[in-house]
């Protein structure tokens, strides 16, 4: 009789524990499931943090390239020097406009010239205006949220 009893018990232990172990199966899988969700969302929000830090980047850059520009178009404009085409021998000149100085290579220390055909002439409310919108620190660069050349 006691045989049996032990063998009962023994028997009934053992269901108790593969129930258990199912519910701890299902626990630990269910951590695996939130850390995975944990892992990535934290992926997809470094992943924005980089494509945020990529973008400001970017930003930066061709807002430095945009300002080389501008002002590299700018001086070209108001530049003495201009590029001429001599229609005897189908070839480009240089002609500085306050020196009335002539050249056939460009203008030295790599000076700025209006390519030929290029540029219009100034109309007279170019020439008369005032510059607006400038930095008010340095009054150099037009007024934008940072100005590199005084760092206000």
């Amino acid at each position: 009789v006691h045989v049996e009893l032990l063998f009962f018990a023994a028997l009934q232990l053992r269901q108790y524990f593969q129930h258990i172990r199912h519910i701890l199966d299902g626990v630990i899988f269910g951590q695996a499931v939130a850390r995975g969700f944990i892992q990535r969302s934290k992926f997809r929000a470094f992943m924005g943090y980089k494509f945020a830090m990529a973008t400001k980047i970017q930003t930066r850059w061709r807002m430095v390239l945009a300002t080389r520009f501008r002002d590299r178009r700018y001086a070209m404009r108001y530049s003495p020097w201009e590029q001429c085409k001599d229609d005897e021998y189908d070839t480009f000149f240089y002609y500085n406009t306050e020196t009335d100085e002539t050249s056939w290579t460009e203008p030295p220390n790599d000076q700025p010239y209006k390519p030929f055909g290029w540029w219009p002439e100034p109309t007279v409310e170019e020439v008369a205006e005032e510059p607006v919108g400038m930095c008010p620190v340095c009054s150099d660069r037009k007024a934008t949220r940072h100005c590199p050349q005084c760092d206000a």
